[in-house]
């Protein structure tokens, strides 16, 4: 997770880089931090929760940082480099949407968390940084949706449908045709395997 964290935040200072290639370190760092963690902000001021870069030990700043140190000193990355950095970019994104859905699936909500709000929570989760700054308001949106926000929403509503699909007896018997036992049927394996499938 922490590899993934911060080939994610590697590509996402690389974009903010050449995007505002006038800023200074302190400006840049901000809309880094801001671009990378815009759904783990987004989300959880929509659930009423801290977000998600103030509460961790600091874990999301000492990456950011790190990152930002790599991109500055460091020739634009090639080849297999690139690629890894994107692999891990794609990989942390996955893994954001499936904690803002077990975020708002967590959420003590009056009425509770219907399907549609785990789609807009994992979608924005995903790419919420695509609105960050706050200034931006809803300018990424004219024209269409940005492929990170379809990507997103691809992978949300993949994940619910595969999780759904595995909680059917049609699911029961495949994850059983293949293999699996009593403990692969338990919820959080079938979580996991739901989660394996999309990514």
């Amino acid at each position: 997770c922490n590899l993934a964290m911060l080939g994610y935040c590697i590509f996402v200072s690389q974009k903010v880089r050449a995007a505002m290639p006038g800023a200074g370190r302190l400006e840049s760092g901000v809309a880094t931090l801001l671009t990378a963690f815009g759904g783990g902000t987004i989300v959880p001021l929509l659930l009423g929760q801290p977000v998600v870069w103030l509460r961790l030990s600091d874990l999301f700043l000492y990456h950011v940082i790190l990152a930002l140190v790599l991109v500055d000193t460091a020739s634009r990355p090639l080849g297999a480099v690139a690629l890894g950095v994107h692999v891990l970019f794609q990989c942390f994104r996955a893994a954001v949407v499936f904690a803002m859905m077990a975020m708002a699936q967590g959420a003590e909500l009056p009425g509770g968390v219907g399907t549609l709000s785990l789609l807009v929570c994992g979608t924005l989760g995903g790419c919420g940084g695509v609105f960050m700054p706050f200034s931006k308001g809803l300018e990424p949106l004219r024209g269409g949706a940005p492929p990170l926000m379809a990507t997103a929403f691809t992978a949300t509503a993949t994940y619910l449908g595969a999780a759904a699909a595995l909680r059917t007896a049609a699911g029961v018997d495949v994850v059983t045709s293949l293999g699996g036992d009593e403990s692969c049927l338990a919820e959080p394996k079938l979580t996991q395997l739901a989660q394996f499938l999309t990514v």
